[in-house]
């Protein structure tokens, strides 16, 4: 880390053979030369870069050390792995001879504007335009990574006006940090795979959410009722028209996130809008899935699964107007009442209308949807079936606090009875004898 920032002040002054110059005013971004600069062990590559997108990328540690420049140089070893002296890796260390074979850059690194190079987060096509330009990563985890920040990015533009006003500096904060995040992906210097792209893509949530920019407020710190619950079901219907696999585990890392700031905080005070319920579910069976050996993240996937499930055969209710998500949370250590595994899950329901609305009366159309679930629940008629097995949801409790940690209200169903299961297997199998014999009388001339 620089002490300081004197570490720019004398890499500006000590800049050794340099092929171009990064004016002050000018620049232009993006530019590379190849320099020496004291305390490192060799030349390293460095990039003419706007003083903004310096302290952007380092936290404010780093600027230009003359601080009436615009741009200056950004060396490698900085802006890659934050060192500011010593050795200098085989990405960032440069010759005389590799000046322009890399400067000039591959017509997909050379074409890239200087938006590209140094983004203020304004427009959601960077992704397309900069990063897709440089590396093509379609149909791969990557280019569903892409693809879903691309989305999320438009959905806060076009529900900014829903946020207060520290809630959309928060917007323009972190969609500015996550890009500039993959911009030294961008350096004709650097050459990374689609794997790195997507673990970066995960990577970069967590610091932006907390730390977006100078000068601007942590998620933490943000409204919970008119930012918070906005920020999660926006971020949850950009999962809903993605690849699963990918959207959802980025879901699940920023509702952790969000979580750990508001541990504490009463869910009863939103009712109106929000209720966390834990479920207890018996696993009656399952089709090919070993769930013992099975990670959180499948685990997470089959549980909301089951949730949607369950609403389409009992609740049916658009997720348009209201949210629907639920995630694993344990194995019960010991054996259910009617002797089966079972899980523990939590399922969130959210009235998106009112979130959207700020509706601040007692919320009947949530109060609604609750007790025909509970009602459902009482019947025993939660028994869902789908492609990952056969589920039988039988206890409910609200939840106190985002952790979940006490609860109220347990609503209880009647034992699962394997004999209803089995009726209606034997049912299947009679109609099918029937529409048999059937086939064999009319062959027959009867």
């Amino acid at each position: 880390m620089c002490r300081e920032l004197l570490c720019l002040f004398c890499f500006v002054l000590l800049i050794k053979n340099v092929r171009t110059t990064c004016d002050g005013q000018t620049g232009p971004v993006g530019m590379v030369d190849c320099i020496s600069v004291d305390g490192y062990s060799m030349k390293q590559w460095g990039t003419c870069l706007t003083d903004s997108y310096i302290r952007q990328k380092s936290g404010n540690q780093h600027r230009c050390a003359n601080q009436t420049r615009t741009y200056c140089y950004y060396q490698c070893m900085l802006e890659l792995y934050d060192v500011s002296s010593g050795t200098v890796t085989s990405t960032c260390i440069c010759n005389d001879s590799s000046i322009s074979t890399t400067t000039q850059g591959s017509p997909t690194t050379s074409s890239l504007s200087g938006d590209c190079l140094s983004p203020d987060g304004s427009s959601c096509s960077w992704y397309e335009d900069c990063l897709e330009h440089r590396y093509s990563c379609q149909n791969t985890p990557a280019g569903y990574a892409i693809e879903y920040m691309t989305k999320f990015c438009n959905l806060y533009t076009t529900r900014k006006d829903k946020f207060t006003s520290i809630g959309q500096q928060w917007i323009d904060g972190v969609r500015k940090c996550l890009q500039v995040e993959f911009v030294p992906f961008l350096r004709p210097f650097q050459h990374v795979n689609c794997l790195t792209i997507h673990d970066k893509a995960f990577a970069s949530y967590t610091p932006c959410y907390l730390n977006p920019d100078f000068g601007i407020t942590s998620i933490c710190k943000l409204d919970f009722l008119v930012d918070w619950l906005q920020i999660f079901w926006t971020i949850k219907s950009s999962y809903d028209h993605l690849k699963p696999s990918i959207a959802l585990a980025s879901l699940h890392r920023a509702y952790e996130m969000i979580k750990s700031c508001y541990v504490d905080r009463p869910i009863m005070n939103y009712q109106a809008y929000y209720r966390q319920l834990q479920l207890t579910i018996d696993i009656i069976k399952t089709t090919t899935i070993n769930l013992s050996t099975t990670g959180n993240e499948e685990l997470n996937a089959i549980v909301l699964n089951i949730i949607n499930r369950m609403n389409d055969m009992f609740l049916k209710i658009s997720q348009d107007d209201f949210g629907l998500y639920g995630y694993f949370v344990t194995f019960s250590t010991e054996p259910s009442r009617d002797n089966y595994r079972s899980m523990i899950i939590e399922f969130h329901l959210a009235d998106l209308q009112a979130i959207n609305n700020n509706i601040n009366s007692t919320n009947t159309r949530l109060d609604a949807v609750v007790n025909k679930f509970k009602g459902e629940l009482i019947k025993g008629n939660l028994l869902v079936q789908n492609d990952d097995g056969l589920f039988y949801i039988w206890k409910s409790s609200n939840c106190v606090d985002m952790n979940c940690e006490a609860t109220w209200d347990e609503t209880v169903a009647p034992s699962y009875s394997p004999k209803n299961n089995a009726n209606t297997v034997n049912n299947f199998y009679l109609i099918y004898a029937l529409f048999l014999l059937k086939d064999i009388f009319f062959q027959s001339g009867y």
